[in-house]
């Protein structure tokens, strides 16, 4: 390869300091969009922050929400079971009432039948006795 003059060296060089300034200009444009992009991304990060704590803000008043609906199931719970226990109370008195009129009913019947005995000696007496009059 034949020797460079000076004027030649200076073109190459000069070509290549274009050449460089080229791809410093396209890595400055590359660089500006990623920085663009970045600052999208920042924002949109921050408006997902933002969501993000109104969710959590969400979340703890539908907690506080469910706590308290708990809270009156188990009042209503307690009283559901206040209830019952009265109402076995009840059921068992009504039951012990039942079989005591089951009782005095039979011996009313049995009492019955005794007295309707004894008025039939006393109405078979008194024929007998009518019947000795004759």
């Amino acid at each position: 390869m034949p020797k460079q003059t000076p004027t030649q060296k200076l073109k190459a060089a000069l070509q290549k300091v274009a050449l460089l300034e080229g791809k410093l200009k396209t890595e400055e444009a590359s660089h500006l969009s990623i920085m663009i992009a970045n600052k999208e991304l920042q924002g949109k990060c921050l408006d997902l922050k933002s969501e993000n704590e109104k969710i959590k803000h969400e979340i703890k008043v539908l907690d506080a929400n469910l706590a308290g609906t708990n809270d009156r199931l188990r009042v209503q719970d307690n009283k559901i079971q206040r209830l019952q226990l009265e109402n076995d109370k009840l059921l068992n008195q009504v039951n012990t009432l039942d079989r005591e009129h089951v009782r005095e009913d039979t011996q009313l019947r049995k009492e019955i039948l005794v007295l309707k005995s004894k008025i039939d000696g006393i109405k078979l007496g008194v024929n007998m006795s009518i019947a000795a009059l004759k």
